[in-house]
This record gives structure tokens, C-alpha cells and sequence, in this order.
């Protein structure tokens, strides 16, 4: 594993330490079973891109800060725009499709 992987697998897990997170409750918010978790905390495989902005985004972490690009931890998402997300992102398929729908609605793209 480069160190580069090493550095992000430390910031995903330091971050969920400081949220005292357990594998378990992580999983649930990722919509994944806990043994993905697990494999990809110890990079077995090293998480994909997707899987990174997922990490990032359930725990609020920017990316650049997740990539070692930035010092900045948090996104710039605000708290309200964070509990959407997290409503969205724990929403079975269904309601995921209709939120999709109404926002492509949007008449001010």
C-alpha cells in the first residue's frame, strides 16, 4: 500500500474515531454491510473513487482534505444542507428516484 493510501485510510479512520463511530453504525449510514467496512478500512481493496466521496460525504470530510490536498476537514455544505444529504442518502431507492425527478424539474439549471 503506498503511503498516499495509508494517509487516507488514517484520515477516514481518524475521523471516525473522533466521531466515535463504530463500524457497525458507519455501514448503516453507508447503506453497506459492515464487512465492506471493514475490508476497505484496511484496504483490502483500497476504497474506489465512489467509495471515497461516500466516506467523505457521511462523514463530512472534504475530499481534498481526504486526499491530503487541503487542511480543511469539514465541507462546505452547510448544516442544513448536510441533513438533507444524509436524509437523502439513508432513503430507500424509490424516494431517492422522486427526489431526482423533482430536481431535475428545476427550471433555474
Amino acid at each position: 500500500m503506498s503511503e498516499l493510501e495509508q494517509s487516507v485510510l488514517t484520515r477516514i479512520k481518524e475521523a471516525i474515531e473522533g466521531q466515535k463511530l463504530t463500524q457497525a453504525e458507519l455501514a448503516r449510514k453507508m447503506g453497506w454491510p459492515q464487512y465492506r467496512v471493514c475490508r476497505l478500512l484496511n484496504g483490502h481493496p483500497f476504497p474506489n473513487l465512489d467509495e471515497l466521496v461516500l466516506f467523505a460525504s457521511v462523514l463530512n470530510l472534504s475530499l481534498p482534505y481526504l486526499l491530503g490536498i487541503s487542511e480543511r476537514q469539514a465541507s462546505d455544505l452547510t448544516p442544513r444542507q448536510q441533513e438533507l444529504l444524509k436524509k437523502y442518502q439513508s432513503s430507500d431507492t424509490g424516494t431517492r428516484m422522486i427526489v431526482d425527478k423533482i430536481l431535475d424539474m428545476n427550471p433555474n439549471k
